[in-house]
C-alpha cells in the first residue's frame, strides 16, 4: 500500500535508510514538515503487514524512491501510481528503477541514467586542502551560477524551482562555497537525522584541478561528523574525477541508483 504522509512519521528510517542517499532526503523532509510543505510531498511504500519498506518523496518534480527490493504487486501498485502523478524525473535503486521502466515499456537508450551511492562510514576528520577560505552562507545567486555553468546537463536548470529547493537546505542543513577571485566552488549540503546528504559540488571550468571540490567536500564532511551525522552522496557512471575526490576522502559504493525520465514512462 502507498500511503500519503499528511504529518511527521518517523516510521519512516527504517524503510528510508534502506537507500541512504535517497532516504537522507526523504526522510529529512517528512520527519520535520510531513506532507504539509508546500514543495515536497511523500509517501510511505508499507507490505501486507502495515509495515513500511520503502519510501516516495516529491520535490519540485523530481521524485525519490527509497527501499531495498519491493514484491511484484508492490511493483505494479507504485508502477501505477506513478503513472497518474506528476514528475519529471525519479531517483532510485537501480533494480527497481529499471524494473518499473521495462513494465511500462521502456525502449532504447538514453532514458535511464545510472550512477552509485556512496557512504563514508570512517568518523575520522579530513584533512582540509590549503586554498582560499571556504565560506558558509553562500549568495543563492553565486551558487546557482557556478551550477548552472559547471556542466553541460546543468545549463537548463530552472532558478525559481532549484532556489527553493536550496533555500531549504540553507536554513535546515548547511552551504558552503569557496571564492577565488569571483570563480568559486559552490556546495548545498542538506542535513537529515544521523546522514547528511552532499549534493551540488561544482567547479566552473576554468577553476578546476586546484582542489577546491577536495576541500568543499572534505569540509562538509567534517561539519556532518562534527554533528554526529554520517555522509552519504551520489555519482554518475563516467564521472572519474568525482570518484577519485569521493574515495580519496574515504568514501566507498553502497549500492546502484537509477534516474528515470518522465517521457520514457
Amino acid at each position: 500500500m502507498i500511503r500519503f504522509l499528511p504529518e511527521a512519521d518517523f516510521r519512516l528510517e527504517k524503510g528510508c535508510l534502506l537507500f541512504p542517499a535517497s532516504g537522507t532526503q526523504i526522510y529529512g523532509y517528512a520527519s520535520r514538515y510531513g506532507g504539509g510543505f508546500p514543495f515536497c510531498t511523500s509517501w510511505a511504500i508499507e507490505d501486507e503487514k502495515g509495515e513500511t519498506v520503502g519510501a516516495l518523496g516529491r520535490f519540485n518534480g523530481s521524485l525519490r524512491l527509497s527501499c531495498g527490493s519491493l514484491e511484484p504487486s508492490m511493483l505494479r501498485e507504485l508502477g501505477d501510481f506513478l503513472a497518474v502523478l506528476s514528475w519529471d524525473t525519479l531517483e532510485g535503486p537501480a533494480g527497481v528503477v529499471e524494473e518499473l521502466a521495462m513494465a511500462r515499456g521502456l525502449n532504447g537508450p538514453g532514458h535511464i541514467l545510472w550512477g552509485y551511492a556512496m557512504e563514508r562510514r570512517e568518523r575520522t576528520p579530513c584533512l582540509i586542502p590549503e586554498g582560499p577560505p571556504i565560506l558558509e552562507g553562500p549568495e543563492l545567486s553565486e551558487v546557482f551560477w557556478i551550477l548552472r555553468g559547471s556542466a553541460p546537463e546543468f545549463a537548463g536548470i530552472n532558478e525559481m524551482e532549484w532556489r527553493r529547493d536550496a533555500s531549504h537546505m540553507l536554513r535546515h542543513g548547511g552551504g558552503l562555497y569557496i571564492s577565488a577571485g569571483g570563480q568559486a566552488v559552490a556546495g548545498i549540503t542538506a542535513y537529515a537525522p544521523g546522514w547528511g546528504l552532499i549534493a551540488q559540488v561544482a567547479t566552473l571550468p576554468e577553476s578546476r584541478g586546484r582542489g577546491y571540490a577536495s576541500a568543499l567536500t572534505a569540509w562538509c564532511v567534517n561539519i556532518l561528523l562534527e554533528t554526529g551525522r554520517g555522509a552519504v552522496l551520489l555519482c554518475g557512471d563516467g564521472n572519474n574525477a568525482a570518484e577519485r575526490i569521493y574515495k580519496r576522502l574515504g568514501f566507498a559504493q553502497t549500492g546502484r541508483f537509477a534516474v528515470l525520465t518522465r517521457d520514457s514512462f
